[in-house]
């Protein structure tokens, strides 16, 4: 009578494993990858704008979880743009190259894939230096630096 009801627990637990597998894979199939860029007040934008050499701009990959979660993928993804050589793009951060216009694709390793419009602008334009913007914050984080010692 034991064997029977091992046999029958058995059985059981195989198609409980069967059940959870399947909700895993309905899981992943209702999760939908994103791009974006963090904005002020928490908003996301929809488009990359660099105006400038010096301009950068942080991509978030994000993957939405049915449950509300989401997961992050930034490091993990692939990243392409076309067309290519206008951005450079490493770990996320978004760097001018040339000016011109395109679209960053990312993809998962599941495959998913999410893109974003970007835009770059005066790229080969030097930027002079300001007294009040490039130099007073240099010395007051010296100031900062030297006053916490």
């Amino acid at each position: 009578m034991s064997v029977g009801l091992t046999a029958i627990s058995r059985r059981i637990a195989g198609l409980a494993g069967v059940f959870v597998v399947g909700l895993l894979n309905l899981a992943s199939l209702n999760a939908a990858i994103q791009v974006a860029t963090p904005g002020w007040g928490g908003k996301s934008l929809e488009r990359v704008v660099l105006d400038g050499s010096d301009a950068r701009q942080q991509l978030l990959v994000t993957e939405s979880l049915p449950d509300g979660f989401l997961v992050d993928h930034t490091r993990t993804v692939r990243v392409t743009t076309r067309p290519e050589g206008l951005v450079r793009v490493t770990n996320g951060l978004v760097e001018p190259v040339v000016n011109g216009v395109g679209q960053i694709t990312v993809e998962t390793e599941a495959g998913e894939k999410a893109s974003i419009p970007f835009e770059v602008k005066n790229a080969t334009l030097e930027k002079q230096v300001n007294f009040s913007n490039s130099i007073v914050p240099l010395s007051l984080t010296a100031f900062l630096t030297t006053a916490a010692v």
